[in-house]
């Protein structure tokens, strides 16, 4: 019996999950050739060629699945994923918070809006995002490290360094918050904490350019 475009769809999704993408683009190719209408299968091979770094291509594949369901959140959505990673951030903005309207309400459209407001130095409102992020998993070091940064460039260096205490609670191995941690205690004039922490953020990566330069010159006053 033959298979319909949406069983082709699901192939290829599982196919996607096992790590097979050859046979799942095939798949999502048989998807639309049976059905030309079902904006699903344009969806995920936009998706795929976006993690895969064919960001141009992916966008052809996006608009084209938008073409048939303007309103279809999670292309809007790989559509803000292909132009952040483009760096194009004011245009990846706009489809995020058009999947948001269309009724998204996921941890990863959250994180990327928050990294991509951090890129336009929307500040404030990346660390709203980043909140939400860590609502729905609190152990997003990534949300949590990005807020941190935020809280810093903001010029709040308690909040800074309450945020990088917890990354480096939650992911000991994360040598930039031990370098953030150090110089937000450097900037609190807490040098011993400060150099402690810049320490072993070198022992955790001989070469942070970073933290060695900083530690020699807290070293020198």
């Amino acid at each position: 019996m033959m298979k319909t475009a949406k069983e082709w769809n699901k192939i290829g999704l599982e196919q996607l999950t096992s790590g097979h993408v050859d046979k799942a683009l095939d798949a999502f190719q048989k998807a639309y050739e049976i059905d030309p209408n079902d904006p699903e299968p344009y969806c995920n091979i936009g998706n795929v060629l976006a993690s895969s770094g064919y960001n141009d291509d992916a966008i052809v594949w996006f608009k084209r699945s938008l073409q048939l369901d303007s309103d279809f959140s999670i292309a809007r959505y790989g559509f803000g994923n292909a132009l952040y990673n483009m760096k194009q951030f004011d245009e990846a903005l706009q489809q995020y918070e058009q999947a948001a309207a269309l009724g998204m309400d996921h941890h990863d459209l959250f994180f990327m809006t928050g990294m991509t407001n951090f890129h336009l130095e929307k500040l404030d409102e990346s660390i709203s995002f980043f909140d939400r992020c860590l609502e729905t998993d609190p152990a997003d070091v990534e949300a949590l490290f990005t807020k941190g940064l935020a809280w810093a460039r903001l010029g709040n260096i308690l909040d800074a360094k309450q945020v990088f205490e917890e990354v480096v609670k939650l992911d000991p191995t994360h040598a930039d918050g031990y370098f953030n941690l150090g110089v937000a205690y450097a900037y609190s004039e807490n040098l011993t904490k400060a150099k402690k922490f810049l320490e072993q953020a070198i022992k955790l990566n001989p070469n942070h350019t970073l933290a060695l330069n900083t530690l020699k010159q807290l070293k020198n006053l």
